[in-house]
């Protein structure tokens, strides 16, 4: 018996020791462009462009964005997830109204996740405030073509065409430990299955 409850407890300590460690190491990732002063900003108001060049590489929770703005107005910062084509479907939208100049904010979802899989890209909903942009740096940018252009929620379809602008905007997110999570929770269950069969 001493010796299933030894097995048992240096399992379980294995187990807790995975998973704070893989939670302690969350790794952090920036995806976008630094959010400082550019040349531009858009003329137009209260549409959707997806920045289809600013790709999350792994699985992560977003947890904060910046964006540089050239006016007080409206703004939203959204996730979409390709679903075939030049369609994205919202995953994730935070509204805020920002301030001339540089905005942080925590990325509070006020519909849909703050989860995002490998392959999702940023969006921005442009209000009325104006996010300032260059031209030709490579980043590929979509305009909402089609689908829902204003007000968008999430389950929404935006069809994204093509430009070339960089806006000044990014998130930061933390890789989600989901990997480690289920190895942890895989030797606590072998050990409670080794208890109950003896």
């Amino acid at each position: 018996m001493n010796t299933i409850c030894n097995r048992l407890f240096k399992n379980i300590v294995a187990a807790t020791v995975l998973l704070t460690v893989s939670l302690s190491a969350q790794s952090s990732l920036i995806v976008g462009n630094e959010a400082i002063e550019r040349t531009y900003a858009d003329g137009w108001s209260n549409f959707v462009v997806g920045l289809t060049s600013e790709i999350f590489n792994q699985d992560a929770i977003v947890k904060s964005w910046e964006v540089f703005t050239h006016n007080e107005g409206t703004l939203g910062l959204l996730l979409l997830r390709g679903i075939g084509g030049d369609d994205y479907k919202i995953i994730g939208t935070d509204f805020e109204v920002v301030n001339a100049g540089l905005n942080v904010f925590d990325f509070n979802p006020d519909s849909g996740s703050d989860f995002v899989r490998a392959g999702d890209i940023l969006g921005l909903y442009i209000g009325t405030a104006k996010v300032a942009y260059e031209h030709g740096l490579g980043d590929s940018v979509g305009w909402c073509a089609g689908g829902v252009c204003y007000n968008p929620t999430v389950g929404d379809i935006v069809t994204i065409a093509g430009n070339d602008r960089t806006y000044s905007a990014n998130v930061t997110a933390v890789s989600a430990p989901a990997t480690a999570l289920i190895l942890s929770l895989g030797l606590i269950a072998m050990s409670l299955r080794s208890r109950r069969t003896v």
